[in-house]
This record gives structure tokens, C-alpha cells and sequence, in this order.
């Protein structure tokens, strides 16, 4: 049986926070008049290590997009070469500019997460 698209966020999370990374994940709901129905909106946070503030690493209304961040989050950190993701996932990193480079950390688009 195929794992759920939670417990394998949860899996990375889990790893990367055992392994040096701090990953928090936070969600928050709105209701869309368009659609009819409460949207829920998943965010992909990190703290500042001088001001102790939540910063927002990504966020998205889909769960496999927080999965393929997680992924590339932890090659990344461990140093390895970010295998390519879907055409979709390609374009989204593009979209929202997520680099992924190993000289600097500009792992996505960083929001302190106290001004939204």
C-alpha cells in the first residue's frame, strides 16, 4: 500500500530535524467563495537563528508540493544533487524562485512569518 502524502511529510520532517535541519510545519485555513469551501494552506517553516522568528520556507495549498520541497530540502542539506522533480514541480520551483544552492541557503522564498 502506497504511503500517504502526510506521513511521508511527516518522514522528512522527521529526518531532516534528526539530522541538523529545523523544520517546522504550520497550516492555516480560509474559506473560498469561488470554490465554495475551506481552503487549507501548508507552510514549510524555519526559525531565524538571531531573532528566533518563524520564517516561512514555502507554502502551498498542495501536500505533494510540500513533499518534493522536503525531498529537495534534504538532499540539499546533505550535499547531494537534487534529482529532477516532475514538469510540475520544475515549474512551481520556478514560479516561486526555490534555489536550492550550496554556497548560501536560499532554500525558497523566505517570509518572516510575523508580517503576513
Amino acid at each position: 500500500m502506497p504511503v500517504s502524502n502526510k506521513t511521508m511529510i511527516h518522514r522528512l520532517q522527521t529526518a531532516i530535524n534528526n539530522n541538523g535541519g529545523l523544520i517546522l510545519l504550520d497550516k492555516a485555513q480560509f474559506f473560498s467563495d469561488d470554490q465554495k469551501r475551506p481552503i487549507t494552506i501548508y507552510k514549510v517553516c524555519t526559525k531565524n537563528p538571531e531573532t528566533g522568528k518563524k520564517i516561512v520556507l514555502f507554502d502551498t495549498p498542495s501536500q505533494i508540493q510540500i513533499v518534493f520541497y522536503l525531498r529537495d530540502y534534504w538532499f540539499w542539506m546533505k550535499g547531494k544533487d537534487i534529482p529532477k522533480g516532475t514538469d510540475i514541480w520544475e515549474e512551481v520551483k520556478k514560479q516561486k524562485g526555490i534555489v536550492f544552492t550550496k554556497e548560501e541557503e536560499s532554500y525558497g522564498n523566505k517570509k518572516d512569518y510575523n508580517k503576513e
